[in-house]
């Protein structure tokens, strides 16, 4: 969401919230604690372990601001059309496999792609010597690279503070790339 990691919203029905136990524990989660019991606080404090990271919290705030002076429509439009354009440039290279859902749509701009007897971490080294920040790996799926039979996938994805321009620059990158592991 354009902000610092590590911070997040909990939103949920304040009758099913009561109803959860705290995960964490620490600082304000915490009523009164005696010997024989603790009284965990209510809701929403209850789910407030230790102190709370207020530089993060405050850099939250204004990324959601800044999503909402956006608009999330208008963020979802700009990134799905450079989606489908760095989809059509992947596909002008017949080396390159697009692993991803037949519609775009349900894969959001994120786009899988692998390439025969080229790794995705060799991938994401050219890229990165080229200034272009790519993911290479499992990316927490280790069931489905198996099930396709490929180690790892490089992915590629894209926001509103990308333009066409990054689109043309991994097209150079593939490019590099396919003279260097040329056989």
């Amino acid at each position: 969401m354009f902000g610092p990691s590590g911070v997040g919203v909990l939103y949920g029905k304040k009758q099913l919230l009561d109803k959860l136990p705290p995960f964490l524990y620490g600082g304000d989660m915490i009523k009164s604690v005696k010997e024989t019991c603790t009284l965990f606080n209510d809701t929403p404090w209850k789910f407030e372990a230790g102190t709370p990271s207020v530089a993060d919290v405050v850099g939250f705030d204004k990324a959601m601001t800044f999503i909402e002076k956006l608009g999330i429509e208008n963020i979802k439009n700009c990134e799905m059309s450079l989606a489908k354009k760095a989809v059509k440039m992947l596909q002008t290279h017949k080396q390159i496999k697009i692993i991803k859902p037949k519609n775009l749509e349900e894969s959001g701009p994120v786009i899988s792609f692998v390439i025969d007897e080229i790794h995705p971490h060799d991938i994401a080294e050219v890229f990165n010597k080229e200034g272009i920040a790519i993911r290479a790996g499992h990316h927490c799926n280790q069931p489905l690279m198996s099930r396709l039979g490929i180690p790892a996938t490089a992915r590629i994805s894209f926001s509103i503070y990308n333009t066409e321009d990054d689109i043309n620059r991994t097209d150079l990158a593939l490019k590099k790339l396919f003279k260097i592991f040329a056989k």
